[in-house]
């Protein structure tokens, strides 16, 4: 009878989760959306927007092949700037009207110095031993320095940092891979990675560890000199505060009530409104910063980076080469 008894509890356990779970999901809401196609068909790992017409895109497949892209007209038509041999691009940005720089796999580090048109490879050498052949993942930009971050998984971490233009040694020592971080002003920032974060001391020169979560951070945007905003591969959205680094989690998703979520990017206009998005077309909407709305959309595929422009429209970027734009 014993065993009996156990077999309906268990049962009866499992009929009340999925009882709350169904009754807790939301209804979901359409996204209306402008699908503008580009000539790839591969990751558009990130794009940058000077305006509603001008933009640039940077991706291409890991351990294959690389791209950069540039539109004058909106994404009707596309110019091809730069292409790599066996080395994928992870992020492109203007740090001035006329500099822009692009990063990617093995080190790779792009420069342009005439609004994006030509772009000519960095030597790293000097600045990195050998075995530092991760990825350089993300551009952290502030007025006069700017950080990139990368690494590889667990057993290499990344911060490649510039002051005045100028670039400085890379930082050895970190273990985990860092992704992303925040910039509160301009010598402080926080990268955050693999299980890891760390905060900058000496104007750079030096960094030290934080626990702020131990979630796999994908990206974060820094919403003021004292607040950021995280999203992580484990599904949770996190609100930063500096100057103690205090950590609040928004939203926590692959719990037993919530399906597996893994969010690649996130843009906030402010500490309530936000979107996410992640693998499997996810994308979610907060109007307070606390309760997350899913929105659905017709394209299927991981949505990889979402990011403004000037005329307050947002771009998310796909795993196939497709762009989508709506009005925020």
């Amino acid at each position: 009878m014993l065993t009996i008894s156990r077999f309906y509890k268990y049962y009866a356990g499992l009929a009340l989760a999925a009882f709350l779970l169904a009754s807790c999901k939301k209804q979901s809401v359409h996204l209306t959306f402008e699908l503008i196609q580009t000539p790839v068909s591969s990751n558009i790992n990130k794009s940058y927007w000077q305006s509603h017409n001008n933009g640039f895109i940077c991706g291409g497949k890991r351990g294959e092949s690389g791209f950069i892209y540039n539109t004058i007209d909106g994404g009707k038509n596309w110019n091809n700037l730069l292409e790599t041999d066996g080395l994928s691009l992870y992020d492109i940005k203007f740090i001035s009207d006329s500099i822009a720089y692009c990063c990617g796999e093995n080190m790779c580090l792009y420069k342009s110095i005439d609004k994006g048109i030509t772009w000519n490879k960095m030597d790293l050498t000097t600045h990195f031993d050998q075995f530092y052949n991760g990825v350089l993942r993300q551009i952290i930009l502030n007025k006069n320095s700017f950080i990139i971050v990368g690494g590889k998984n667990d057993n290499i971490g990344i911060i490649l940092t510039f002051h005045n233009m100028k670039i400085n040694d890379g930082f050895r020592g970190f273990s985990n891979e860092l992704r992303s971080g925040f910039s509160f002003s301009d010598s402080n920032y926080v990268s955050c990675g693999y299980g890891t974060a760390y905060k900058s001391k000496n104007d750079l020169s030096d960094y030290y560890p934080l626990k702020l979560s131990d979630d796999f951070f994908t990206d974060c945007i820094t919403i003021n000199s004292s607040v950021g905003i995280a999203c992580g591969y484990n599904g949770g959205v996190y609100k930063v505060t500096s100057p103690d680094y205090k950590t609040e989690k928004l939203y926590e998703a692959n719990t037993v009530l919530k399906k597996r979520l893994n969010f690649n990017s996130l843009f906030f206009k402010n500490e309530n409104e936000g979107w996410v998005v992640g693998n499997n077309s996810e994308l979610l909407k907060t109007s307070d910063g606390h309760s997350f709305q899913e929105l659905e959309t017709s394209e299927k595929s991981n949505f990889l980076s979402i990011v403004s422009n000037l005329n307050n429209e947002l771009i998310i970027s796909t795993s196939d080469g497709k762009l989508l734009r709506f009005s925020n």
